[in-house]
């Protein structure tokens, strides 16, 4: 009886170790998923500052013959930001939407067991917010019309439980097409 005991006993220790082994090992490949999709999430707010960077500082500024403009006032009131009518042309139809293409990204791994590459898709989240920002304090937003423009991109992975966030921000000027 008792040498049923202590082999009952190193049983229980055994599966006990076991356990913990393999829930050692999965917690250590759910990080480096998540580590990997922290690296993408960045890479995707990168891109869609880089996109949004590359367009008009504003509605008033978008033709490049037209005038500098002389006063705040010519700019776009911040209710009407947010996506227009047809393709965004300028900085704030960025607020509050992005196009569906910044919200996957494909990524080629090798499969270890066959050799062979493999395409995975990763879906994200995107939310971009914009306000104009206090001339003398970039991270200060404000409801009075300037010269500056914050852009706040947030984007998490919506293929795992828990993700990281990331979120990015950058301020644009509107350079000389501003003359006030």
């Amino acid at each position: 009886m008792p040498q049923t005991l202590l082999a009952l006993l190193a049983l229980s220790v055994a599966t006990l170790f076991a356990t913990q082994q393999q829930r050692y090992v999965v917690n250590s490949h759910l990080n480096k998923v998540r580590g990997e999709l922290a690296v993408q999430s960045t890479a995707v707010a990168e891109d869609v500052l880089n996109m949004i960077g590359s367009m008009a500082f504003d509605e008033a500024t978008v033709d490049p013959d037209a005038p500098a403009l002389t006063s705040s006032y010519q700019l776009t009131a911040i209710a009407d930001f947010g996506s227009g009518e047809g393709q965004p042309n300028d900085i704030d139809d960025f607020h509050g939407s992005i196009a569906d293409e910044y919200k996957t990204r494909s990524i080629q791994r090798v499969d270890p067991e066959t050799g062979t590459v493999v395409t995975s898709t990763l879906n994200f989240e995107v939310d971009v917010a914009i306000s104009y920002a206090n001339e003398h304090d970039l991270d200060a937003p404000q409801i009075a019309k300037s010269k500056v423009k914050k852009v706040v991109v947030t984007v998490y992975s919506t293929d795992i439980s828990r993700p990281d966030t990331v979120q990015l921000a950058r301020s644009f000027v509107c350079g000389s097409k501003c003359d006030w």
